[in-house]
């Protein structure tokens, strides 16, 4: 018998189906442009592990992408590119919530990124600046409310080293 004095769990399950379309384009012996589309088929479900609060739903998005390079000399590049995502939730299946066994609708975020590379035979490295803008949510325990944007800055940075039969990266 269950103990009786703890909240039950959630068990959830998730599926995402993705089909995308991409193309890269060379606009002369320098220049990149990649362009792409996502669609997307999201179905969740959750349920809490005494049978209760059941959840299930099904969203469906489509998402483009942009990027292109510049190659300005023999092994060095910049890049750019910008794209969108979607950021989906389940409304928790706490007691007193005011939408139970909804879920939120999908929000749409933005991602933009510039960088260089440097690629040798023997050498290589990257640095790349990234800014990720998403919805944000407050959950006050009975609603879950938009508050704003969340902002997501970063720098991301690669190496990597061929030293006769190793590569060394990081």
């Amino acid at each position: 018998t269950p103990d009786p004095t703890l909240y039950p769990a959630t068990d959830r399950d998730e599926r995402s189906t993705e089909f995308y379309l991409r193309d890269a384009l060379q606009l002369g012996p320098t220049v990149g442009l990649w362009i792409g589309l996502r669609h997307t088929r999201l179905q969740r479900r959750s349920v809490m592990t005494d049978g209760s609060a059941a959840t299930d739903y099904t969203s469906r998005f489509t998402t483009p992408w942009l990027g292109g390079s510049w190659e300005f000399a023999v092994g060095h590049r910049v890049h750019a590119s910008w794209g969108q995502g979607v950021e989906s939730d389940v409304v928790p299946n706490l007691p007193g919530y005011d939408r139970p066994g909804q879920g939120l609708p999908p929000r749409k975020s933005r991602q933009s990124e510039i960088g260089y590379r440097h690629g040798g035979e023997r050498l290589g490295a990257g640095l790349t600046v990234f800014r990720i803008d998403q919805p944000a949510f407050t959950d006050t325990g009975s609603s879950v409310l938009p508050d704003g944007v969340q902002r997501h800055v970063g720098l991301e940075a690669d190496a990597r080293a061929l030293l006769g039969r190793w590569t060394l990266a990081g």
